[in-house]
């Protein structure tokens, strides 16, 4: 299960974060999951709980804040810049697939403007933590 071992950087660098900052409380992590990553956010809320029980004091009462953030492609044939939504949704296995081999996503989209296979994913595939907020 990849989202114990997202979650557990996370928390780790929310330790990191805090001992560096020589934070007493770390408040809130603001993590941004990409759209096409597949993440299934019922865990990593599940495995957050548990794991901030075991973490470092500061981050014990830590606040995971999970946003979004949407897949933009760019058509290199024509430019026109789109998202998933604009082409057509993908179903949960071609998400999936998308997942684990990003290069997949040319069989299964298309630039809605000239149809051509051909795109770059601007956005929306990454996972990072944007923000840890805290008290000194």
């Amino acid at each position: 299960m990849h989202e114990w071992a997202l979650v557990d950087s996370v928390v780790k660098a929310a330790e990191s974060v805090s001992a560096q900052q020589q934070l007493k409380t770390v408040d809130e992590i603001v993590l941004v999951l990409g759209e096409l990553q597949s993440i299934d956010r019922q865990a990593v809320d599940s495995i957050f709980a548990e794991l901030k029980a075991r973490a470092a004091q500061p981050v014990r009462n830590a606040r995971l804040v999970v946003e979004s953030e949407p897949a933009v492609f760019k058509c290199r044939a024509c430019g026109k810049t789109f998202s998933e939504k604009e082409c057509g949704a993908l179903d949960p296995a071609e998400k999936e697939a998308v997942h684990f081999l990003p290069e997949a996503a040319r069989v299964y989209i298309k630039c809605p403007s000239c149809k051509s296979p051909d795109f770059k994913l601007e956005k929306g595939r990454g996972i990072y933590v944007r923000e840890i907020r805290g008290e000194k």
